[in-house]
């Protein structure tokens, strides 16, 4: 009989932290960005508005590397 106990392995706080940080942006902060933008004409603003639209086939966003990061982590954990 085998009498050896397995720990379980310490989870990566990095790696929970880059979770959440993802699950932000999918859960919907991009329309908070959004809505502000249309309240306000800041240069950041209008950077942040445009990093969160997706490119259609010129070019890449912020926006464009969200869900593939949530798969990447999937693979990881």
């Amino acid at each position: 009989m085998n009498t050896e106990s397995h720990a379980s392995p310490q989870r990566l706080t990095s790696l929970d932290a880059l979770r959440g940080f993802d699950m932000f942006w999918i859960v919907g902060a991009e329309e908070f960005v959004h809505a502000l933008s249309g309240a306000s004409k800041a240069s950041w603003v209008t950077f942040l508005t445009e990093q969160l639209s997706h490119k259609k086939w010129e070019g890449m966003a912020f926006y464009d590397c969200i869900f593939p990061l949530f798969v990447f982590l999937a693979g990881v954990s």
